[in-house]
Protein backbone atom coordinates (compact mmCIF):
# COMPACT_ATOMS: atom_id res chain seq x y z
CA UNK A 1 0.00 0.00 0.00
CA UNK A 2 2.81 2.62 0.76
CA UNK A 3 4.65 1.56 -2.34
CA UNK A 4 2.06 2.69 -4.33
CA UNK A 5 1.17 5.81 -2.94
CA UNK A 6 4.70 6.28 -3.48
CA UNK A 7 4.55 5.13 -7.28
CA UNK A 8 1.94 7.44 -7.80
CA UNK A 9 3.35 10.33 -6.38
CA UNK A 10 5.46 10.26 -9.09
CA UNK A 11 3.23 9.65 -11.86
CA UNK A 12 2.49 13.79 -12.36
CA UNK A 13 6.00 14.63 -11.74
CA UNK A 14 7.94 15.98 -15.02
CA UNK A 15 10.57 18.27 -14.02
CA UNK A 16 14.31 16.91 -12.19
CA UNK A 17 13.39 19.54 -9.30
CA UNK A 18 9.57 17.67 -8.21
CA UNK A 19 10.66 14.63 -8.44
CA UNK A 20 14.11 15.11 -6.46
CA UNK A 21 11.60 16.77 -3.40
CA UNK A 22 8.91 13.89 -4.05
CA UNK A 23 12.27 10.93 -3.42
CA UNK A 24 13.66 13.06 -0.76
CA UNK A 25 10.17 12.88 1.13
CA UNK A 26 10.28 9.30 1.05
CA UNK A 27 13.83 8.73 1.30
CA UNK A 28 13.46 9.79 5.09
CA UNK A 29 10.08 7.75 5.61
CA UNK A 30 11.54 3.98 4.16
CA UNK A 31 12.44 1.86 6.66
CA UNK A 32 11.20 -1.66 5.58
CA UNK A 33 13.16 -2.99 2.80
CA UNK A 34 10.45 -3.24 0.38
CA UNK A 35 9.95 0.25 0.82
CA UNK A 36 13.65 1.00 0.52
CA UNK A 37 12.95 -0.99 -3.06
CA UNK A 38 10.74 1.05 -3.96
CA UNK A 39 12.41 4.57 -3.45
CA UNK A 40 15.47 3.25 -5.24
CA UNK A 41 13.39 2.19 -8.05
CA UNK A 42 12.67 5.33 -8.17
CA UNK A 43 15.60 6.92 -7.63
CA UNK A 44 16.86 5.05 -11.20
CA UNK A 45 13.49 6.74 -12.72
CA UNK A 46 15.27 9.87 -11.75
CA UNK A 47 17.94 9.14 -13.61
CA UNK A 48 15.60 8.51 -16.84
CA UNK A 49 14.17 11.80 -16.14
CA UNK A 50 17.80 13.09 -16.16
CA UNK A 51 18.48 11.40 -19.75
CA UNK A 52 15.48 12.44 -20.89
CA UNK A 53 16.04 16.05 -19.90
CA UNK A 54 19.19 15.93 -21.49
CA UNK A 55 18.03 14.73 -24.60
CA UNK A 56 15.38 16.98 -25.10
CA UNK A 57 18.16 19.88 -24.44
CA UNK A 58 20.37 18.39 -27.67
CA UNK A 59 17.37 18.26 -29.49
CA UNK A 60 16.64 21.99 -28.64
CA UNK A 61 20.24 23.23 -29.37
CA UNK A 62 20.52 21.07 -32.78
CA UNK A 63 17.04 22.28 -33.79
CA UNK A 64 18.20 26.09 -33.10
CA UNK A 65 21.97 26.17 -33.25
CA UNK A 66 21.61 27.77 -36.61
CA UNK A 67 19.47 30.47 -35.72
CA UNK A 68 19.00 30.90 -31.97
CA UNK A 69 15.69 31.95 -30.49
CA UNK A 70 16.42 35.59 -29.56
CA UNK A 71 14.98 38.43 -28.28
CA UNK A 72 14.58 41.76 -30.36
CA UNK A 73 17.06 43.69 -28.42
CA UNK A 74 20.00 40.91 -27.86
CA UNK A 75 22.48 41.64 -30.32
CA UNK A 76 23.23 37.95 -32.80
CA UNK A 77 26.52 36.54 -31.32
CA UNK A 78 26.20 37.40 -27.78
CA UNK A 79 22.52 36.64 -27.66
CA UNK A 80 23.48 33.27 -28.93
CA UNK A 81 26.37 32.64 -26.26
CA UNK A 82 23.81 33.71 -24.05
CA UNK A 83 20.93 31.14 -25.36
CA UNK A 84 23.34 28.29 -25.27
CA UNK A 85 24.69 28.96 -22.15
CA UNK A 86 21.51 29.56 -20.37
CA UNK A 87 20.35 25.69 -21.92
CA UNK A 88 23.98 24.21 -20.19
CA UNK A 89 23.37 25.66 -16.90
CA UNK A 90 19.96 24.00 -17.12
CA UNK A 91 21.71 20.41 -17.52
CA UNK A 92 23.82 21.39 -14.91
CA UNK A 93 21.37 22.86 -12.46
CA UNK A 94 19.60 18.66 -13.26
CA UNK A 95 22.79 16.82 -13.07
CA UNK A 96 23.33 19.10 -8.99
CA UNK A 97 19.70 18.14 -8.20
CA UNK A 98 20.83 14.45 -9.35
CA UNK A 99 23.63 14.12 -7.21
CA UNK A 100 22.31 15.64 -4.02
CA UNK A 101 19.35 13.11 -4.47
CA UNK A 102 21.86 10.62 -4.72
CA UNK A 103 24.04 11.22 -1.87
CA UNK A 104 20.74 10.40 0.57
CA UNK A 105 20.30 7.36 -0.07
Amino acid sequence: MYTNMISASFEGVNCMAEAVGVLQIFQSLAKRDAIKRCVEKKNSDLYLLFIHDVEEVRREFDENRRAPPLRNDEPRWAGSALWATALAQNVEHSWSLLQAATCCL
